[in-house]
């Protein structure tokens, strides 16, 4: 009778709890749950990061308009593909970008290849971009440093000189 019914009822469902197929469902139905809470937490921090990216990128972009307004010059430097990107930078101030406009005062530090191995030569290449801050760089003036690790030391010793200059660095 009810008594009956209800030790049948808790037989079943220890048997549903030891069954393994509803266990791998349950285990799946985590992971889905798990899957779609990293995702969401993801796409919170993406968005997050983008938009202090822009935030910064706008920043970024009114210091470099003030420093060119009060005759700075822009300076570029990175290592190996951030380097083509550094290059690339400066001569789109210099020559043409989407309009004709007035050009702007840029240098890629990689660019002149005589400088960068008489310093590498005579100072190590740890100080191929410093050694030409400290002759060129005024207050005046943005380094803007193109990396993938950050890490090089010839970028941040480039970025210490930046500062010790008082130039901005980007």
């Amino acid at each position: 009778t009810g008594l009956a019914r209800r030790e049948v009822l808790a037989h079943d469902q220890c048997i549903a709890r030891h069954d393994p197929a509803l266990e791998q469902s349950e285990h799946s139905r985590d992971q889905v749950q798990r899957r779609q809470f990293v995702s969401e937490q993801e796409h919170q921090q993406r968005n997050a990061l983008q938009h202090r990216a822009q935030h910064q990128g706008a920043q970024a972009a009114d210091v470099i308009v003030s420093k060119l307004k009060g005759g700075g010059t822009i300076y570029t430097c990175g290592n190996g593909g951030s380097a083509a990107q550094a290059l690339h930078l400066a001569e789109e101030l210099i020559g043409r970008y989407r309009t004709n406009r007035a050009p702007q005062r840029a240098i890629c530090l990689n660019a002149d290849p005589t400088a960068l191995t008489c310093i590498a030569n005579d100072f190590g290449f740890e100080n191929i971009f410093a050694r030409q801050c400290e002759a060129l760089l005024t207050n005046r003036d943005v380094l803007i440093v193109f990396s993938t690790s950050g890490n090089s030391a010839n970028i941040t010793n480039a970025l210490q000189t930046a500062r010790e200059m008082k130039a901005t660095s980007i």
